[in-house]
């Protein structure tokens, strides 16, 4: 004996899908969840999946708006995150341009494997544009930094000053 569940509900700005499979009475639980819900700056995603003593379960997250931009991914496996992605672009308005704050960050059974952060300026005044940037990358054998800027003139000269510094472990 089986369930099967599918639930649909729209909401002003949102919309909710559900669907669950699931084996009731039976010697081994089975059950199969699946949950999506759109907003209209913001997606999300979960998955699980449940086996006897062994579950599963993937969760996404996506949002989207002027001053955001961010996508979250993570598995687990028996209630332990096995994988975790997280990669966000935040912008902040200032005068005369605006900042930009990136981030990424990758791990895999808790331990890190890759993460970068930092902050980009834009600027833009009397027909130059200029990007002056910090950017850190982080791996699990390399450290970087890179800091510099990108300058561009209306008749498209253009200068670049870039300073790397790395330390292997």
């Amino acid at each position: 004996m089986f369930v099967l569940k599918y639930s649909w509900a729209e909401r002003q700005n949102q919309t909710i899908v559900g669907v669950v499979f699931e084996t009731p009475n039976s010697q081994i639980p089975r059950i199969f969840r699946a949950n999506i819900t759109n907003e209209m700056q913001r997606k999300t995603a979960s998955m699980s999946f449940v086996n006897g003593n062994i579950s599963h379960k993937a969760i996404g997250l996506y949002i989207n708006n002027p001053n955001q931009l961010q996508v979250e991914m993570s598995l687990n496996v028996n209630d332990r995150k096995y994988l975790a992605l997280e990669l966000q672009l935040n912008k902040t308005d200032s005068r005369n341009g605006c900042m930009y704050y990136p981030s990424f960050y990758l791990s895999v059974n808790h331990e890190r494997i890759a993460g970068l952060g930092g902050q980009i300026k834009y600027t833009e005044r009397k027909n130059i544009s200029q990007w002056e940037y910090i950017v850190m990358i982080e791996t699990r054998r390399v450290r970087a930094t890179a800091t510099g800027y990108l300058s561009v003139s209306h008749n498209m000269t253009y200068m670049i000053h870039n300073t790397m510094e790395y330390r292997v472990r």
